[in-house]
């Protein structure tokens, strides 16, 4: 999770308190859990200006329990709404965001996993990290339930400044995970949101026109010209579902793509220009935005 906490780290306001422990901006505690597990039980109230949420992805599942909240879940495509024993899993890679409906106090238990955490039993939690995987939003019902806010507890208990056992926060992730990967696969357990929908056809069409064209794309208004749209409309219908512009999805789409090459080898120049940059400084200065990190100090 080192990615996640660098990232944090470099935006303004998240700061270090000590022994695997971050303070958010927003008033939560992250706390780590060994090298691969984040917790956080976070419970905010927010109002459109102070909700901040936006269309993103990384490469650890987040697995988020829902206590409370005017609030619908995006994934990809799909979305969904919140209730009582919701749980979202959201697999490396995967593009969501979460919108606010009304203002609200919104309380959530939130996990944040490597795919190295399941190590050698990855064949058994599978489905929980794989980047194909459909699961996104069910519920977990009865005895499961009532076990699953039983462990989250004890996750709580295990990581408070009093207690600060984090072998056995490490023992009761490793349970609740395999609970709901449990609840995934059992249809008597899990059941698929029956007010799960797609998005309108027009914001899916938009999203996979920037996903798979991006290293071309000039500007906001090629896109509004290519779906013969006005530009006022993409912005305020992509801003609607993905709280996030489209100018910035697709910055985020090319630094998606640039990171996975820097990885892989390539030189960062090649890189720049081939996913849809003119210039090394606006690539680097993009590149810092989206993951907190320069493009050479990715490939260190």
């Amino acid at each position: 999770m080192d990615a996640y906490i660098e990232k944090h780290l470099a935006q303004s306001g998240y700061r270090a308190l000590g022994d695997g422990r971050y303070l958010h901006p927003e008033g939560w505690t992250d706390v780590r859990i060994g090298a691969h597990t984040v917790f956080a039980h976070r419970d905010t109230e927010y109002t459109a200006e102070t909700f901040h949420d936006a269309l993103h992805a990384h490469p650890y599942t987040e697995i988020l329990f829902w206590h409370g909240g005017d609030v619908q879940y995006v994934s990809r495509d799909r979305v969904a709404a919140a209730g009582e024993g919701r749980v979202i899993v959201i697999p490396p890679y995967t593009e969501h965001t979460t919108r606010l409906l009304s203002p609200s106090r919104y309380e959530r238990t939130v996990l944040y996993v490597s795919p190295a955490f399941a190590g050698e039993f990855s064949e058994e939690l599978g489905v929980l990290f794989s980047p194909s995987s459909s699961v996104f939003v069910g519920t977990l019902a009865g005895e499961k339930r009532v076990r699953a806010e039983g462990v989250l507890c004890r996750i709580a208990g295990a990581v408070s400044e009093q207690e600060g056992d984090r072998f056995s926060a490490f023992v009761a992730v490793s349970e609740l995970l395999l609970l709901v990967k449990g609840a995934v696969t059992a249809s008597d357990a899990w059941e698929t949101a029956e007010d799960e929908a797609y998005l309108p056809k027009p914001v899916r069409e938009i999203r996979h026109y920037i996903e798979t064209s991006y290293a071309s794309i000039e500007s906001v208004g090629a896109i509004a010209e290519h779906f013969y749209y006005s530009r006022e409309y993409v912005t305020r219908l992509f801003r609607k579902y993905y709280n996030l512009g489209v100018g910035q999805y697709l910055e985020q789409c090319r630094i998606r793509e640039a990171e996975v090459r820097i990885l892989r080898g390539e030189r960062v120049a090649d890189v720049c220009f081939a996913v849809g940059y003119r210039s090394i400084s606006a690539f680097s200065a993009a590149f810092r935005r989206v993951t907190g990190r320069s493009p050479t100090g990715v490939r260190r």
